[in-house]
Formats: structure tokens, C-alpha cells, sequence
């Protein structure tokens, strides 16, 4: 049996409200592009933007393509194409929480829970469908295993997602992680953590300027007169560059069909589905104690803070909120005061 590991997003560029179990044929020829790829650089990176027509990025493009290329060997062996969403960390297994990298989502996490990403692009009701890494990895041995047993060539194909049953929006992630990091603040945090979801560009753009850009721009200047590096207008390109990268999928609704996907669950013998558990229960979910779960996976694996160290850092974070709450009321008091200096003046004018 070959598996093939896509994404469930590999199609998102025919903008469909629902991707289903299936191969999708697109209109491209793949042996063509690899040819040219294989040819001549100069020609593909002159002709990227026609290829990847609305394709968000490379990678979903390749996984496409990889998909037609399997799809016309499907009668030459057992194949199985496996599509899991936005991977996190785990529930169980190796260990509760456990992550080893940044990407996705536990770059977000980290950005905010520090303090530095203030605003994010998206739709504040679309939903992060996501799936735990070892659920993945479960799912892919059972799918291959059923796959092996198949006396028919058909091409198998399976959404590793459980958006159906544990979909959080934007909004809700917002809401979430404010309860998340009073509870398991980071150590590493410079300001009070908070988000604003908007999807509107001038306002994104407005808000960037001035709780990003600004602020980060005032602490360099400060890093230079103490003769330090600067940091944080360089990360806020970085920000803004990985936020326009992230804005195709955080603006649109996609939902994933994965009937497919929980029968298999149903064939796996009773006394194994402890062991191969792929697919959650309705009761098993809840977005805000996986946050939990791991903010605490993001602190010991990728950050390695100490849980005795945890009541300092909840002091630091409070430290943080008051100074946060005193600064913006002061700001609130200035942008009162200079309104009615102006006020006053108009009408000593007219007067």
C-alpha cells in the first residue's frame, strides 16, 4: 500500500464552500509542469503567478498536483491519499501538549501570548479547523491498514478533519486566550497580551500602524540611544508578511467532509480503538481546555519554562495588565483633553 499525505487544503483554490473525500482534476497537465520545472527555472519563476492562478501559495499547488499524479497510478497499486488539516500538538501521546515547532497556529500563540502580535487579518467567523498531530498519525495507520486489505483498485481518498466537531472562530480563539494566558502566562511577554480579528483592509492596515509599527518603531529608537539592537521593526515585517500569507485561509469559510474518514474509525477492531483512537467524541472536545493543553505544550517543549517558576510569571502578567489599563486610560485622557482644547478654541473663534 503507498500513502500519500496531502492537505485538505490542496483544493481550496476552485473555492468550494465543501471539499470532499475525492480527487479533484484541475486545469493543468502535471507531467507538462514537471517537465518545465526540470527544464528551466528562469521559465517557471517568469510564468509563477499564471501557474499558480488562484492557488494561495506553492505548497497547495504541489499538493494538487501530487494528487493527479497519483490519481492516474491508481490501478497500479493500493494507494491512499491522506489529507489532515491545521496539525497541532497532541493530546496523549508522546506526551500531553507535546510540539515540537512553530508552525501554524503555535506561531500565533507565541506572538500573542508575548505581547508582540496585537492585530490579525481574518474573518472573525471563520473557524480554524484543526486536528491533534497524534490523531493524524493514528489515522494514518488505519487508513493504510484498510487500504492493504482492499481487493479493489479504487483510489482511496479520507479528510482527516473533525471540524464538525471541534471548529473554534477567530472570535472564539480571541475569547479563549484571554482566559489562557491569566492562567499559564509566558515568561518571555513584554506587554499585556490582547488580539483584534478584523477583516477590512484599511482598517487592518489603520490598526497595524499603530499598534504594531508605531509602538515597535518607538522601542527601537530606544534600543539605538542605549546602543542596542534593534528587534521589533524588522519582526513586525516578518509579522505583516506571514499575516498576508495567512489571510487566504483566514478569511474564508471551508468546511471538510469526513464521512469516510469516521467510518473508518468504525472497522477498527474494539479492542484497538483505545490504541488507534482517530476520531473524538462529542464530549472530548472543548477549544478552550485544548488551548490550555497546549499553551502549557508550547511552554515546556518550545520554550522549556519551569512550572515552578509559574506564579512569578502570573505576577509579571498582572504587572503587565495594570500598566496596559493605566496607559491606554491615559491615552483616553489626552485624546479627551486635546478634543475639548480644540472645541473650546473653535468657539472662542466664532465667539
Amino acid at each position: 500500500c503507498f500513502q500519500y499525505v496531502s492537505t485538505t487544503f490542496c483544493n481550496c483554490n476552485l473555492n468550494l464552500s465543501k471539499i470532499e473525500e475525492k480527487v479533484y482534476i484541475q486545469d493543468y497537465d502535471w507531467s507538462a509542469l514537471i517537465a518545465a520545472a526540470e527544464k528551466d527555472d528562469i521559465l517557471i519563476n517568469i510564468l509563477e503567478k499564471k501557474i499558480l492562478a488562484k492557488h494561495p501559495n506553492t505548497y497547495t499547488l504541489c499538493k494538487s498536483l501530487a494528487e493527479m499524479v497519483i490519481n492516474d497510478y491508481k490501478e497500479n497499486l493500493p494507494i491512499v491519499i491522506y489529507r489532515p488539516s491545521v496539525v497541532v500538538g497532541s493530546v496523549k501521546e508522546p506526551e500531553p501538549g507535546w510540539l515540537d515547532n512553530y508552525n501554524g497556529p503555535v506561531g500565533v500563540t507565541l506572538g500573542v501570548s508575548s505581547g508582540v502580535l496585537r492585530v490579525f487579518r481574518g474573518n472573525p467567523n471563520a473557524y480554524l479547523d484543526y486536528v491533534c498531530v497524534d490523531y493524524v498519525f493514528n489515522g494514518m495507520i488505519v487508513t493504510a491498514w484498510l487500504t492493504s486489505k482492499m481487493t479493489t483498485k479504487e483510489l482511496s481518498v479520507y479528510n482527516c478533519a473533525y471540524g464538525d466537531l471541534a471548529a473554534v472562530t477567530f472570535a472564539e480563539v480571541v475569547e479563549n486566550g484571554v482566559l489562557v494566558n491569566h492562567e499559564l502566562p509566558l515568561n518571555n511577554d513584554i506587554w499585556y497580551p490582547f488580539l483584534i480579528v478584523c477583516d477590512n483592509t484599511y482598517y487592518y492596515h489603520f490598526l497595524f500602524y499603530i499598534l504594531q509599527f508605531l509602538p515597535g518603531l518607538l522601542i527601537d529608537l530606544m534600543l539605538l540611544v542605549l546602543r542596542k539592537e534593534p528587534l521589533l521593526t524588522k519582526l513586525n515585517v516578518k509579522i505583516y508578511n506571514a499575516g498576508a500569507a495567512l489571510h487566504y485561509f483566514s478569511s474564508r469559510i471551508i468546511t471538510f467532509d469526513n464521512t469516510k474518514y469516521k467510518a473508518v474509525f468504525d472497522k477498527v477492531p474494539p479492542e484497538e480503538k483505545e490504541i488507534y483512537y482517530m476520531y473524538p467524541k462529542k464530549e472530548e472536545i472543548s477549544s478552550l481546555e485544548f488551548m490550555l493543553l497546549f499553551q502549557k505544550g508550547l511552554k515546556k517543549y518550545l520554550l522549556n519554562e519551569k512550572e515552578a517558576d509559574l506564579e512569578k510569571f502570573r505576577a509579571k502578567h498582572w504587572r503587565l495588565y495594570y500598566i496596559d489599563r493605566a496607559t491606554k486610560l491615559f491615552l483616553l485622557i489626552g485624546v479627551f483633553w486635546f478634543c475639548m482644547n480644540s472645541v473650546l478654541s473653535l468657539i472662542n473663534v466664532i465667539l
